[in-house]
């Protein structure tokens, strides 16, 4: 049962390849960040979660709001078809720049907890993503879409279907403790981190 569960984290974790050497040292401030919910100075060595989106069209990830050691079980995003969003687990380091005498603060150890993929409504955790790519891979033996194509098939669908773009809900924060993710009304909908508005849109199935 151990060597099975090992075997499962291993292909769980292969899935997130891409997403975590991007997230490494990715960007999250000048030195000055605040939590998002109580405005509490975030340091230096800090646990912390960070919503951080990707859009289908760029290739790097941009980070978003952060939420504290206390707050981070409340870490929220609002799920855009057209990206890839993650809540992502780690720890506030900086890199210092003695040419410009500044000093970055950056995310350290990223641990995926929850993911909205592109072209997807939900929100899920490692496990049930994974799940979700086991249930797609091809019956006949053939080859499994990247992640990458994933992206791309489901920017293609979008294209030709713009009735199912933008399609969003929030996601409450005790998502992150049970793996569970919920839908909300589009007029009641937030903007997304990035400032950018959803539109409201018509439903449709979970890519």
């Amino acid at each position: 049962m151990k060597n099975s569960n090992t075997k499962a984290q291993e292909g769980i974790d292969k899935l997130f390849i891409e997403d975590i050497n991007q997230l490494e040292h990715i960007a999250i401030g000048e030195g000055d960040e605040t939590c998002h919910v109580c405005d509490d100075p975030v340091q230096e060595g800090d646990s912390v979660a960070v919503y951080a989106s990707r859009l289908i069209s760029t290739i790097s990830y941009t980070a978003g709001p952060i939420f504290c050691q206390e707050h981070k079980t409340t870490a929220e995003m609002t799920c855009f078809r057209d990206r890839r969003e993650l809540i992502v687990r780690g720890r506030v380091g900086t890199v210092s720049d003695a040419a410009t005498q500044s000093t970055q603060s950056v995310l350290l150890a990223p641990e995926v907890e929850l993911v909205s993929p592109v072209g997807s409504r939900e929100a899920h955790t490692p496990a049930e993503y994974a799940a979700l790519r086991a249930q797609s891979r091809p019956a006949n033996g053939s080859h499994q879409l990247s992640v990458s194509e994933v992206d791309e098939q489901a920017h293609e669908t979008q294209t030709a279907h713009p009735d199912s773009r933008d399609m969003h809900c929030e996601i409450p924060g005790p998502a992150i403790e049970q793996g569970m993710a919920s839908d909300t009304d589009p007029a009641d909908s937030q903007t997304a981190p990035d400032g950018n508005d959803g539109d409201d849109v018509l439903g449709g199935d979970v890519a």
